[in-house]
């Protein structure tokens, strides 16, 4: 049996971080760049004299990307597990890389004004504790803004092509918690996935006191956009991501 490796591992980690952040012509590139991206900035509030804090920031991508477009920003805390912010540019001006997991942050409580966690969830089991240390550290009013990918997309199925549009057909139930190993690429191999309920999102969040708890599952509406890959092509018609906001 094939050796699993899992985000404590740093050369697995620092994969993950080229992959899905290089700048490099994949399918995640594009869903990333085009797709992801611009729907997730357009969810984030007004940023001037602001303090944020990013859970999994990863290479310090998304920092970088929100500290040029908010120049006046307040402090921007990157946190992340250590063998991850390794490979983070530690002199990028108004960031601070720190290392935490996302269940237990150490940030004084009421500290920022937003939470930003793009595109981790769904590797945490826990997600409850992760909406408890988001809530704590929030000031009131203070607002998380939230990516995954979306609960449906590991159903059972394949995508077809008809008439120059891309389908997916067959499903199976999601509306259970699963936990399963998916390919996250070619290069790092299998990883854990815990696949919680769109409606459990809610639930977890209201329970730790969130209101306002918002949903979007855009796809890709933009024609223009669609023709640059075939895995854009593919969520025409099925989300690929799950967003969230959330008011203390």
């Amino acid at each position: 049996m094939r050796e699993r490796f899992g985000w404590e591992d740093t050369a697995i980690s620092k994969q993950y971080v080229e992959v899905i952040n290089g700048d490099i012509e994949t399918e995640n590139y594009y869903c990333k760049h085009f797709y992801h991206d611009p729907f997730l900035f357009s969810l984030l509030p007004a940023l001037d004299g602001k303090n944020v804090i990013e859970l999994g920031a990863g290479n310090l991508y998304l920092a970088k990307k929100i500290k040029e477009q908010n120049p006046s920003l307040g402090q921007y805390f990157a946190t992340d597990l250590a063998n991850m912010l390794v490979f983070a540019n530690t002199t990028e001006a108004g960031v601070t890389p720190v290392a935490a997991r996302a269940e237990e942050l150490p940030a004084a409580d009421k500290k920022f004004d937003v939470v930003i966690a793009s595109l981790l969830l769904q590797w945490i089991a826990d997600k409850k504790a992760v909406f408890s240390e988001s809530y704590r550290v929030l000031a009131q009013d203070g607002v998380l803004v939230l990516s995954v990918v979306h609960p449906d997309i590991y159903r059972s199925g394949n995508y077809v092509e008809r008439d120059e549009q891309v389908f997916f057909e067959q499903t199976a139930d999601t509306s259970v918690e699963r936990v399963f190993d998916v390919m996250l690429s070619d290069v790092i191999g299998p990883v854990t996935y815990f696949g919680t309920p769109v409606d459990s999102y809610v639930r977890l969040l209201s329970e730790v006191g969130f209101k306002e708890v918002e949903l979007f599952a855009p796809t890709v509406s933009n024609p223009e956009i669609a023709k640059l890959h075939l895995g854009l092509r593919k969520h025409v018609h099925r989300p690929l991501f799950l967003f969230i906001t959330a008011k203390k």
